[in-house]
């Protein structure tokens, strides 16, 4: 058997990339996952590898935040923030060989968030079903002259004569 420390390394060649957007939005989280494939063609499990994996993962610019997270298959869940509109450059290589895994480096590029618009959105001005415009179309609907109600409710009157 050969030693365990060699499970450790991926084959950039095999391994795999997913989830990375082409598109990100400034100060909203995104993510991408990385599978990381071993030169036998077979998913690198965690409990095989006590060892890191000689993957490296680098984002220019760096971003506001990020976290990695192991899933139990053995993918790597990449989360991050950007933090300024423009092109962000994602490379994915093997730290030994410095191969870059299929599709790296990725280019996402940044857009703004357009947190006034979206501000603007949720609370108007004005509500089309409250306060003052509901109160007169009530009003309206309520008091409707007798005149327009068709037959007068006393026939004749003080001018009878």
């Amino acid at each position: 058997g050969g030693g365990t420390s060699a499970m450790c390394h991926i084959d950039p060649a095999k391994s795999r990339v997913s989830g990375v957007s082409a598109t990100a939005r400034a100060g909203v989280e995104t993510s991408f996952t990385l599978h990381p494939y071993g030169s036998d063609g077979l998913p690198i499990p965690p409990s095989s590898c006590p060892n890191p994996l000689d993957a490296s993962i680098v984002i220019i610019p760096s971003p506001l935040r990020h976290q990695m997270s192991i899933q139990t298959s053995g993918s790597y869940h990449v989360m991050w923030t950007p933090e300024h509109t423009g092109t962000v450059e994602i490379a994915l290589t093997s730290s030994t060989t410095k191969a870059h895994l299929p599709g790296s480096p990725f280019r996402v590029e940044v857009q703004q968030s357009y947190q006034v618009t979206v501000k603007k959105r949720v609370q108007p001005e004005a509500w089309p079903f409250g306060g003052r415009m509901l109160h007169v179309a009530r009003e309206r609907a309520s008091h409707t002259p007798e005149e327009a109600a068709g037959e007068p409710l006393v026939r004749g009157g003080g001018d009878a004569d």
